[in-house]
C-alpha cells in the first residue's frame, strides 16, 4: 500500500509555489504575474510557471529551500526535466560557488514529514505571499490572477 502524503505537506507547498513564483516574478520583470523562466530566460504568464527546484528531492531541505527553488516553464521543468545541468550553473552564478558547496550537505539531509510544521509553514508562506501581492495592489493570489484575466 502507497504512503499518504501529509494532507498539510500539499497545501504547503502551494503556498511555497505561488509565493516564489510571485517573488520572482517581481524580481523578474516588476509585475507580479508575469516572470522569466530562469533556465531558458523566456517570459511566460505566471500560470505558465512552476516553482523548479535547482536541486532533486521531495524527503529533503531542498523541498523547502527558497534560495534553490525559482520559477521554470513547464517545457523546461517538465519535458526537460528541470535542464538540471544549466539550472546549477545559473545558481552558482548567482550565488557564488563556495556558498552553494557549503549548502550541499544540508539540503540532501532526508527529513521525515512528522518532523516538519506543515500549518507553520503553509501559514507563513501565504503571510509573505499576501504581503508581497497588497505592496502591488492585489489582495491574495486568486484575485491577482482574475485580474489579470480581464
Amino acid at each position: 500500500m502507497a504512503k499518504k502524503v501529509a494532507p498539510n505537506k500539499k497545501a504547503t507547498w502551494a503556498e511555497l509555489s505561488r509565493l516564489i513564483r510571485v517573488k520572482r516574478c517581481l524580481e523578474t520583470t516588476g509585475f507580479p504575474f508575469v516572470g522569466v523562466c530562469v533556465t531558458c530566460g523566456k517570459r511566460f504568464h505566471i500560470a505558465a510557471l512552476q516553482a523548479g527546484h535547482c536541486f532533486a528531492g521531495r524527503k529533503n531541505v531542498a523541498l523547502l529551500c527558497t534560495k534553490f527553488i525559482d520559477c521554470q516553464c513547464v517545457i523546461c521543468n517538465e519535458t526537460h526535466h528541470g535542464r538540471a545541468k544549466r539550472y546549477e550553473r545559473i545558481i552558482r552564478e548567482r550565488y557564488g560557488d563556495n556558498f552553494v558547496d557549503r549548502q550541499l550537505p544540508r539540503l540532501h539531509r532526508v527529513i521525515a514529514d512528522r518532523d516538519i510544521d506543515w500549518a507553520g509553514r503553509k501559514a507563513r508562506y501565504r503571510r509573505r505571499q499576501v504581503a508581497l501581492l497588497k505592496k502591488h495592489g492585489h489582495s491574495n493570489y486568486t484575485e491577482m490572477l482574475q485580474s489579470t484575466r480581464n
